[in-house]
């Protein structure tokens, strides 16, 4: 069995979240098996390489478990991309540590601070349902 744990589990009220209606979004805890393995495994996405956080990102998508949006921020979690000189885009070391539940946090605060969270296709919705997932959170 794998699962998710967190190390912080701040609670941020949106005006998105306001407007939900109740409803139960995937316990990434209760998810992820691992098919050939009889040990079991956690992800702390608050302690994960970028390769861990697209590999798990890969696993959960392969399962219907996330949308190809969500897959996105799996393979960009810190929302950066690397450009050279020339403007192509180079990677980033796949060994760097990130803590993917805070790196969520901070863009969804970032776009709420910038008024971009009220444009509707600013993919601000899709962030606080990435968060709810990654905490593994009900949504009153």
């Amino acid at each position: 069995m794998v699962s998710i744990t967190s190390t912080s589990q701040t609670s941020i009220s949106t005006p998105y979240r306001e407007n939900r209606k109740s409803e139960t979004v995937p316990d990434f805890n209760n998810l992820l098996e691992q098919g050939t393995s009889s040990s079991s495994e956690k992800y702390d996405f608050s302690s994960m390489s970028r390769q861990e956080i697209a590999d798990a990102g890969q696993h959960l998508f392969q399962r219907g478990e996330i949308t190809i949006d969500d897959m996105f921020r799996f393979q960009h979690p810190d929302g950066r991309l690397h450009l050279d000189t020339s403007g192509n885009r180079t990677e980033l070391d796949p060994s760097q540590q990130i803590n993917f539940i805070d790196e969520t946090r901070s863009a969804i605060t970032n776009m709420e601070m910038s008024g971009e969270a009220s444009r509707e296709k600013s993919g601000y919705k899709l962030m606080v349902e990435l968060l709810d997932k990654l905490e593994g959170k009900s949504i009153d």
